[in-house]
């Protein structure tokens, strides 16, 4: 019971562990890392695939103009990796942004609300929530806030089965692109107010977010939840994966390798390389583990499966 409060202590879910191997392994994991939930960032969705199909119109292989977005789903990205499949629809730029700008001033307002902020930019915060709002929009375009889409943005497929050959597929979509609700992203900002009532938008550090990329995409973090998940990564299960509160040296070194393979997500020795940090340097797993954690990845086929049967086949090698 304890172990179980550990390893999900929000939700009490239970794990399914093949062996008593895996289960001391991902105890090992687990250890007292905080976990994604804790780390004070949040993860959402932008459009639904249903609920706002209304914005969608098919592509038909056509190549976008100016004032239309492309429409980012989950089978598009790979680990690393944006452009891993074409895709289907696009948006009108004009036809969605006051949707979007909608949303962003509700949460802006629920900010302003929770935090029981008393004067904002030199004025009293309204009572009525349509004054409220209106103050809002009036501050957010002054100070020329940014939308979520406006932002680079780390983001991962909400379609992840256990016996995939991947299970958490993250990648970093470049701005400007929508996202569909089979890709839910990291919230690329928050918002504050100084002691003079200033509200401002706060991004998160490019070097946290390569960081966060490179340690969701380890086999070691995939190997984790593939005991806790079937065929989707809810965000609740994805908020209880443990993740290394690393700083200096080892943490750059992660970022660094996260950027370099963004620009060439399907090199085996790179990927390799930084596998073995991660999992020895960040996870403190030892060689033992590492042979049994690799030797669990048999799912799969083709070139792609070849790939990371090549980036595991290196890795050994460097232990």
């Amino acid at each position: 019971v304890e172990r179980m409060r550990q390893f999900s202590p929000e939700n009490l879910s239970l794990m399914e562990f093949r062996s008593e191997r895996d289960y001391e392994l991902c105890a090992k994991i687990r250890a007292q890392h905080s976990l994604l939930g804790q780390l004070g960032r949040e993860f959402r969705r932008e459009l639904h695939m249903t609920d706002d199909s209304r914005y969608f119109k098919k592509r038909l292989g056509k190549q976008l103009k100016g004032g239309e977005l492309p429409l980012y789903e989950g089978k598009m990205i790979f680990q690393f990796d944006s452009h891993f499949a074409p895709g289907t629809y696009y948006v009108v730029e004009k036809e969605i942004r006051d949707e979007l700008r909608h949303k962003e001033l509700y949460r802006l307002a629920q900010f302003v609300r929770e935090a029981r902020i008393k004067d904002l930019e030199g004025r009293p915060v309204p009572e009525k929530k349509a004054e409220l709002e209106t103050l809002l929009a009036e501050v957010f375009r002054q100070k020329k806030f940014k939308l979520h889409c406006e932002c680079p943005r780390l983001a991962y497929r909400d379609v992840g089965s256990s016996t995939n050959e991947r299970t958490v597929i993250v990648s970093m979509i470049k701005p400007d692109v929508l996202l569909g609700n089979t890709l839910n992203y990291l919230t690329p900002f928050s918002y504050s107010v100084d002691s003079r009532g200033e509200l401002s938008q706060d991004f998160i550090p490019a070097d946290e977010t390569a960081y966060l990329l490179a340690i969701m995409n380890s086999l070691v973090l995939n190997y984790f939840a593939r005991n806790k998940v079937s065929a989707h990564v809810n965000i609740h299960q994805l908020y209880e994966l443990p993740v290394p509160k690393l700083a200096g040296k080892l943490r750059a070194r992660l970022a660094a390798a996260a950027e370099k393979l963004m620009a060439s997500p399907h090199d085996p020795k790179e990927r390799a390389r930084l596998e073995v940090v991660v999992a020895r340097d960040a996870y403190g797993l030892d060689a033992a583990d590492w042979e049994h954690l690799t030797g669990t990845f048999t799912y799969g086929s083709g070139d792609s499966k070849a790939e990371l049967d090549e980036t595991i086949a290196h890795s050994r090698e460097l232990w």
